[in-house]
Formats: structure tokens, sequence, C-alpha cells
């Protein structure tokens, strides 16, 4: 099962573990902490989540007792604190994530997680910090900068989120809508302040997209971008070309 589970196969994971539980395997500790995994990243409802949530409780029954094999007790809270925000009770997954990081304050995952979560509550301050704490394991990947970037958008400080999301193209081209993201914040500096380098900049990022998928949103997004340089004949080829895509639109 925690082969699977490390793979991403789930299903194939929560296949053992119902097998396991049909020939009467005693689960240890362990193998009941990795079936809290599988079924969480499974669960599509408040139904389905209950399911790990009661084991959960099991399993911090068992915390104290001496055959208890899970190596790092930290990681009950961490899942609780998941579950919880999967149940969109923040409070109660911020308070499960702050014992986690006490117990284990060098997993900083659970700094970055945490900083998810305070990210959605939209406390971008509290988000941004967390996320300066997780920089030293997760600074080489471009969720945590996108994420970054979000908070500076979220607080008005556009040049700061532009500084973010760039940082993201540099680390994985495509990622989300960082293209789309920098190609708007420039067409809007061109529309603003008539700087040629904004225009240039805005088709750039947003070419940059269409190299990855073309499709009719970024040609009526690029052919935007047309119209506001003038450029009436490229605007109109972008929206016919979109229109190939979409009829109906």
């Amino acid at each position: 099962a925690k082969v699977f589970f490390f793979h991403d196969q789930y299903e194939d994971a929560k296949g053992v573990i119902e097998r396991a539980k049909e020939n009467q395997v005693e689960f240890s500790s362990e193998l009941k902490l990795y079936q809290v995994k599988i079924l969480r990243n499974l669960a599509q409802n408040r139904q389905e989540r209950d399911v790990p949530r009661q084991i959960l409780e099991e399993i911090q029954n068992e915390l104290d007792q001496e055959d208890c094999d899970i190596e790092d007790k930290s990681e009950v809270n961490y899942e609780k604190g998941l579950l919880w925000w999967d149940y969109d009770e923040f409070d109660a997954s911020l308070e499960a994530l702050g014992l986690a990081i006490k117990e284990n304050p060098k997993r900083l995952q659970y700094r970055l997680i945490r900083g998810d979560v305070y990210l959605e509550m939209k406390r971008y301050e509290d988000a941004l910090a967390e996320y300066e704490q997780a920089e030293p394991d997760y600074g080489g990947r471009p969720g945590i900068h996108y994420a970054k970037g979000l908070c500076q958008e979220g607080l008005g400080n556009m040049e700061q989120a532009v500084v973010h999301f760039k940082k993201v193209t540099e680390l994985q081209n495509g990622y989300k809508d960082v293209n789309e993201k920098l190609s708007d914040y420039y067409k809007e500096q061109y529309e603003d302040y008539g700087r040629i380098k904004d225009y240039q900049m805005a088709l750039y990022y947003i070419n940059a997209q269409l190299q990855l998928k073309e499709n009719c949103y970024y040609l009526i997004c690029r052919g935007l971008i047309y119209d506001v340089a003038m450029e009436q004949e490229l605007a109109i080829r972008d929206y016919e070309k979109a229109a190939e895509y979409s009829p109906d639109k």
C-alpha cells in the first residue's frame, strides 16, 4: 500500500488495504495512518472524509502505547489539519497544523500547507510569513512562488507579485495561469502609460501561453492586446481564428 501511495496510485493502494481487511490482517498504527492518507486523497465529499477522520481518532488513542510504530507522530495532527481544511473548517485546520509544527518544526511541508490555508482565508501577510519559513525546502519549486505572487496580488502589491510570477516562469513554463497573469499586468500597464515595452511584454507572455496551448480564450486575450494597440488587422485575425474553435461565441 505504501508503494502505491508514494506513486499517487491511491485506488490501487485502497485495493491493497481492502484485501488486507478481508483477510483479517491486523492493522498497525502506521498502516492505519497510510489508510488515512489514501482515503483522504480519494474522498470526494464530507461523508467520505468522515472515514479517515474516525481512523485518526483511533490512531490518536494509540500514540502513547509502546507498540505504536508511527515514526513521526506529528503526521497525525498534520493529517487532521488537511482533513479539516478539506471540510473548510479553517480554524480547526490551523490549530491542528500548529500542533504538528510544534511536534516537528523541521517538517517545512507543514509551514507550506499552513501558508496555503492562510492564502485561502485571504490572510495574505500570515501566508507570506509561512512561505518564508518553507523557502529552504521549497524555494526551487514553482508553487511557492506562485502562492507568494497571489498573496502580493491580494495585498495590491502588483510589482512584487510580478517578481514572483516571473520566478515561476523561470522554474516551469506554463505553470497554472501565470503567463496570463503577467500578460494582463503588462496590458494594463500599456493601457495606463502607453509604453511600447509593456505592449511587447504583454504579447510575449500571451504568446508563450499560446505556444503551450492554443485555444479560443487565449486567442481572444491576444486579440484584446492588439486592440489596445490599435493593431486592428492582427486583432481581427485572432478573433476569426478563435471563432473556429468556438463559432457560437
